[in-house]
């Protein structure tokens, strides 16, 4: 399971050399949380799949994300990506992760 990009209530990120370190808020609730994203190209095109798991179970990530004392989380994506090009799928249409 995944965010789309309607749950999430934010997205930001910054540049530091090979790395994008990503700060992401999704929408709270009480049975599901997200323990990181996955980074997947499709169609020459780069995604980021913020993973949505159940409290009570486990979900692999390839990327583990950490809580932030605000409610968001925090990962670095240790990849040469170019953020302007990665896109959040959603039910009405992708988007970029730029455009939150």
């Amino acid at each position: 399971m995944k965010y789309t990009s309607e749950k999430l209530e934010e997205i930001s990120y910054a540049l530091e050399g090979e790395s994008v370190n990503l700060t992401y808020r999704v929408l709270l609730e009480s049975m599901y949380f997200s323990p990181g994203v996955n980074i997947r190209e499709e169609e020459n095109k780069t995604y980021l799949d913020i993973v949505r798991c159940k409290v009570a179970g486990t979900c692999d990530v390839q990327y583990v994300s950490h809580f932030n004392e605000d409610g968001s989380q925090s990962v670095t994506i240790k990849a040469p990506i170019d953020p302007s090009a990665v896109w959040v799928e959603g039910e009405n249409g992708n988007k970029l992760i730029t455009d939150y």
